[in-house]
């Protein structure tokens, strides 16, 4: 595990800065009206997008060559904005479903069929070969776990541990308190890096529901948004080791901050060969097209934009040490 005293100066502040701003965002919802609170996280993407231009003229670049098909300037450099309040806001989902969890959960259930969305996943895990709950990080990802659980459907989501992330401290509160708001009881979460990859395949042969995404700095090199990306395949190695489907879907805010809209999206198809490389490159590709036509669904949801340069200049180095 990473030792936390090791980090550089910097990182420990930014950690202990996000952790304070978390605790006191929490305490200020107690009596600030949600949308407040969400157009301050707007207006704080607003200042970092105009303080990071380099950080900034990239995310424009990729955006243009990733979405040909908005060619309006300016809806492009708002998706930009929200793009940069995405991580503040993703937050926010978290403290929202705190505070206002029991007017979230009721908008679900009014404006969803919850019965057959229940019934979804039942026909799928009577299949008896688990489940891989598939989302790239959009929208809700944060609290989509959660949400879950609270309809009696819960899965464990497949998590990086906050010890191997620049903010431990942060995230580990954040991860706690939305593990406190809706998870499985018995495995809220399995930690990558922690003996993850028998636990995850006990647990699908057991018949149970994982969650997991592929759109994070990994170490399989594969094209992605049109350019060679550095990205995680462990879905695609979970779907080898079970068979179990693989039901894509995410949670989308909508205009009003307590309000999320659920999608569930047809089992990606898939047939196992017994060649396992060709195997986990075939369900690879399947789910990064998938999870690309989830994100040019919602783009200014997305919370990869701001990592593309970095994965991508991990696959460049990748791909000249096996040249």
């Amino acid at each position: 595990m990473a030792d936390e005293k090791r980090a550089p100066l910097i990182l420990r502040v930014i950690d202990s800065s996000l952790l304070g701003i978390f605790n006191f965002v929490r305490f200020l919802a107690r009596f600030v009206p949600p949308a407040i609170l969400v157009g301050i996280a707007n207006g704080i993407g607003i200042f970092l997008y105009y303080i990071r231009p380099g950080a900034r003229e990239y995310l424009l670049a990729t955006l243009r060559e990733s979405l040909p098909e908005i060619n309006d300037e300016n809806e492009l450099k708002r998706m930009a904005k929200k793009i940069f309040a995405g991580p503040i806001v993703m937050m926010l989902d978290v403290i929202m479903l705190e505070r206002h969890g029991e007017e979230m959960d009721r908008h679900i259930t009014t404006t969803h069929d919850v019965p057959a969305i229940q019934a979804t996943i039942d026909g799928l895990l009577a299949k008896g070969k688990g489940l891989i709950m598939f989302s790239p990080h959009i929208g809700g990802i944060a609290i989509v776990h959660c949400m879950a659980a609270r309809f009696d459907r819960a899965y464990t989501p497949v998590v990086l541990h906050p010890s191997f992330t620049p903010v431990p401290r942060y995230l580990g509160e954040l991860m706690g308190t939305a593990e406190h708001l809706g998870s499985d009881p018995e495995n809220p979460v399995f930690w990558v890096g922690m003996d993850v990859i028998p636990k995850v395949q006990e647990h699908l042969r057991q018949g149970k529901a994982i969650g997991i995404t592929y759109d994070l700095q990994g170490g399989t090199a594969v094209d992605f948004f049109g350019h060679p990306t550095a990205i995680a395949s462990g879905i695609a190695h979970f779907a080898c080791d079970s068979g179990a489907p693989i039901l894509p879907g995410y949670l989308l805010r909508g205009k009003n901050p307590l309000h999320f809209s659920l999608t569930l999206f047809d089992p990606l198809e898939y047939e196992l060969t017994g060649d396992r490389e060709a195997d986990v490159k075939r369900i690879l590709e399947m789910v990064i097209k998938e999870g690309e036509r989830l994100i040019r669904s919602a783009p200014d949801q997305w919370l990869g934009w701001l990592g593309m340069r970095g994965w991508r200049r991990k696959a460049e180095k990748m791909m000249k040490s096996e040249a």
